[in-house]
């Protein structure tokens, strides 16, 4: 989750974290953890869900 949290930093270093680039890193991070889609899109929300903790 602390890697989750510095590629939202590195993304939002310019002030701004566009919706493209949280969808992006959410979908990376779901791809390389999960093994199947059903299990990519529950992670997908439990790390969007996290990030939102800001």
């Amino acid at each position: 989750m602390n890697l989750l949290r510095i590629l939202a930093t590195m993304a939002w270093s310019d002030g701004y974290l566009a919706s493209e680039e949280v969808n992006l890193i959410l979908a990376r991070f779901s791809c390389l953890f999960s093994a199947d889609s059903a299990q990519q899109q529950v992670l997908k929300q439990e790390l969007e869900d996290y990030l939102e903790q800001r």
